[in-house]
């Protein structure tokens, strides 16, 4: 059995360095560190710089900074998106469950963040707003006195799950967020949006999800006893970094599908090939032996949304979208 469970390669701590050293210089690639509801983003902008210590990025949004690799283990993955022509895909940096911490599901302080990317916040407080998911925390930072004394008053009560006050506080005041896992942390300095998502380093806290305390979507194939401490986002070939449509991009998708083939889910991976090749050979999908799981279930879905764009005239007329194409 590989490292990676049911991959096709094993990725040691010395190739995950590397491979986060090619995905921190790629503008068009983006990170997050969280769990289902409560993570935060790093997108670069256009001020980005290397740290000047450690492995990671700064901008005038935000900051990443990744370390603490030796446990760690990866494997590239697709999921379905919910528009019926589109996908996901990422890689997930995960380590064992025995290894994480057990956070807190109520307010906590955790004192001044010494561990601050920038020396200039390292005397600011840090709250741990309760999340409660073991892969990561989720914290505001702050050294204005009044927010200070307010997040003070409630220490010890529940408010991610639970329609507080102080949540309107929080937004109000806007202080960094902080989120961070055992390989590194993502802060985030723009303000809080109300209305839409912005571009650069943002953070996402939904308490219906958060509540659910979910460390990662079941359609991503981590395996047993094992969470995420990171993801990362190589450049999707129908989204920009907002995540706005754009033209197909041929380059990106095959760039993906090469790291997919190398550290993908092997089940996953034969499945779609098997779908590519009955496919372009004119084969029906009663031709085909039926998916066994729920990985080459989505495996076959995944392979014909990517079909429609790659040889549309392939589908076109065939059964094959009649059978598989729901979104």
């Amino acid at each position: 059995m590989d490292r990676i469970l049911g991959s096709t390669n094993e990725l040691a701590p010395d190739a995950i360095k590397t491979l986060l050293k090619k995905y921190l210089q790629d503008p068009d690639a983006g990170f997050s560190i969280g769990a289902v509801g409560a993570l935060a983003e790093f997108h670069s902008d256009e001020d980005r710089q290397q740290l000047s210590k450690g492995l990671g990025i700064s901008s005038t949004k935000g900051a990443i900074r990744l370390e603490r690799l030796d446990d760690a283990q990866a494997i590239a993955f697709e999921t379905l998106s919910a528009k019926p022509d589109a996908w996901q895909h990422g890689i997930a940096i995960f380590i064992s469950k025995s290894a994480a911490d057990e956070p807190p599901d109520v307010l906590t302080e955790l004192g001044e963040d010494t561990q601050a990317i920038q020396e200039i916040h390292r005397h600011e407080r840090l709250f741990d707003l309760g999340v409660g998911v073991g892969n990561a925390r989720f914290c505001v930072r702050t050294g204005d006195p009044d927010l200070i004394k307010a997040l003070r008053a409630s220490l010890g009560t529940r408010i991610v799950d639970v329609e507080h006050p102080l949540t309107k506080v929080i937004v109000a005041a806007s202080p960094h967020r902080v989120v961070f896992s055992q390989l590194g942390r993502i802060e985030v300095y723009q303000k809080i949006p109300i209305h839409r998502t912005p571009s650069g380093a943002h953070t996402h806290l939904l308490p219906k999800l958060a509540k659910q305390k979910r460390t990662h979507f079941s359609n991503v194939p981590i395996p047993p006893e094992h969470q995420p401490v990171l993801t990362v986002h190589p450049a999707h070939p129908l989204f920009d970094n907002a995540g706005e449509r754009r033209t197909f991009n041929v380059s990106s998708h095959n760039k993906f599908q090469t790291m997919l083939k190398e550290h993908g889910h092997s089940d996953y991976v034969f499945r779609k090939e098997q779908i590519n090749h009955a496919v372009l050979q004119g084969d029906a999908p009663t031709a085909m032996p039926p998916a066994r799981t729920p990985l080459q279930r989505l495996a076959t879905r995944i392979a014909l949304r990517q079909l429609a764009h790659l040889n549309p005239a392939a589908l076109e007329g065939s059964l094959w979208s009649q059978h598989f194409r729901n979104p």
